[in-house]
């Protein structure tokens, strides 16, 4: 697996394509018979909302998805952790193949995954254009 592949799985997997209307629809009609006051309160709000507004409250979930993922590949790409100024460790993402092949997905060397992960998601977008 490169590390292009690694970005892209995890763009796909963690961010599928719109994930964003299931869940406002979730919290618009929360299932179960023992809903919370706060989740009727939520739906309450939510339904009486606009469909302009609902669709800035995706944006913004979507937004912030995408950003938190983008900083947990930050983190990775960084390797090297520190205490006091020094560098005490790395932090290692490796694949490992059926074939004994080991892949070092967060090398310093080559592009960084969280500059993979947005070109994955900028192609993503492109080919829904």
């Amino acid at each position: 697996m490169k590390k292009s592949d690694f970005a892209t799985l995890v763009a796909d997997t963690v961010i599928p394509l719109d994930p964003t209307a299931r869940i406002l629809d979730y919290y618009r009609n929360p299932p179960g018979r023992g809903v919370s006051a706060e989740r009727r309160a939520m739906a309450n709000w939510l339904n009486g909302l606009s469909d302009e507004d609902r669709a800035r409250i995706a944006f913004l979930m979507a937004d912030q998805r995408q950003a938190a993922v983008f900083s947990v590949l930050a983190f990775l790409d960084d390797g090297e952790q520190y205490r006091d100024g020094e560098v005490v460790g790395e932090l290692r993402l490796e694949y490992h193949d059926k074939d004994g092949t080991v892949t070092h997905l967060n090398d310093f060397k080559g592009e960084d995954l969280h500059d993979l992960f947005n070109d994955a998601i900028k192609a993503r977008k492109t080919a829904d254009d």
